[in-house]
């Protein structure tokens, strides 16, 4: 029980992913993107259907989807992460957002498994932008940027969010995703694989949310 909690904690607590790898074309991607990697999950959204959250596009306006993570800040910028990533969950403190450009769609730059896309109409996407921009720590309404990403095309940035056990990188998605309208509780996630399952499931039932269910808080 103490060897599961541990690997647990560890795969928790900084949510590190690995360099985005070119594995197959396809056509054009979905409004809404999840890419699971290995125990963390991110959000990707296609940078021309950003319109409420004007902001967030500016990001990388050349870029053909933005990339988005939430993550532990000192796992994130240490170079020994994966040591403090260790105790990260048990204590929690300040996060930080991983953002990656891509110029191609998801499935063209992760594995086919590793992505699923979600049915989304615009109402919903715009709360889920929405929902990543106000994520960020605005400075004279610019996100702070920390420094350089761990490859080509990503960056850090600062969020007022506390990262812990119970508000990690998995429920962060989950969460903006019911923000969108899609049936999910955010309560209980912690793993990437739990998101994965139960969009799998929400996607065989065929729904997609209404304009009530995406627009109402």
């Amino acid at each position: 029980m103490r060897i599961s909690l541990l690997l647990l904690i560890l795969s928790l607590s900084g949510c590190a992913d690995k360099p985005p790898a070119l594995t197959r074309e396809s056509s054009a991607g979905p409004q809404v993107a999840v890419i699971e990697r290995g125990l963390h999950a991110d959000l990707a959204l296609p940078v021309d259907r950003i319109q409420g959250a004007a902001g967030l596009a500016q990001l990388s306006p050349q870029a053909r989807y933005l990339v988005i993570g939430f993550g532990d800040r000192d796992y994130y910028l240490s170079p020994s992460g994966k040591l403090v990533g260790v105790f990260a969950a048990f204590w929690p403190g300040p996060g930080a957002l991983l953002v990656t450009a891509l110029k191609t769609a998801p499935e063209e730059a992760f594995a086919e498994d590793d992505v699923i896309e979600v049915p989304m109409n615009q109402a919903g996407f715009d709360r889920i932008a929405l929902y990543v921009w106000n994520s960020f720590r605005l400075e004279d309404g610019v996100p702070r940027a920390l420094g350089e990403g761990p490859y080509p095309g990503s960056a850090f940035y600062a969020t007022d969010r506390i990262y812990g056990l119970f508000d990690n990188c998995n429920s962060w998605v989950a969460a903006g995703l019911a923000e969108g309208g899609v049936q999910i509780d955010p309560e209980g996630i912690f793993l990437a694989r739990q998101i994965m399952n139960r969009l799998k499931a929400y996607r065989q039932g065929g729904a997609v949310p209404s304009e009530q269910t995406a627009v109402e808080p």
